[in-house]
């Protein structure tokens, strides 16, 4: 049976792993007059890469990344082709204490949330 110790030790690092998998796309808050933030952003596909890839390394989600491209292969975009990166949102009317974005957890389109937490940049976990 393994010791006290050993198994506090297991939940730590289980609990860090899993916490250090968890991001959050952080935007200033915009004046109360523009309700966009974050802006479209163009990448050039290697040889390598699908939409897939690329979601990743921006943190995108899957049905983001392909709506943003219709027409672009998924599987083989092309080398040299042009990404669009839809990393640009439209704010809700609503009060804007804080926001976040979960679109590479859930893999969706993301709209930013208003969270009535007290802290002013907090991006809370669902």
């Amino acid at each position: 049976m393994p010791s006290p110790f050993l198994k506090r030790l297991h939940w730590l690092l289980l609990g860090w792993l899993t916490a250090s998998a968890a991001q959050a796309t952080v935007y200033p808050l915009p004046p109360p007059d523009v309700d966009l933030i974050g802006q479209v952003k163009v990448v050039y596909a290697t040889k390598e890469d699908t939409l897939i890839d690329i979601a990743r390394r921006y943190s995108l989600g899957y049905d983001e990344i392909v709506h943003a491209n219709p027409g672009v292969d998924r599987w083989a975009p092309g080398e040299g082709n042009p990404i669009v990166l839809p990393t640009r949102h439209i704010l809700p009317d609503a009060p804007r204490e804080a926001w976040y974005s979960t679109s590479r957890r859930c893999g969706c389109t993301t709209i930013p949330k208003p969270v009535p937490t007290g802290s002013r940049w907090s991006t809370p976990i669902r």
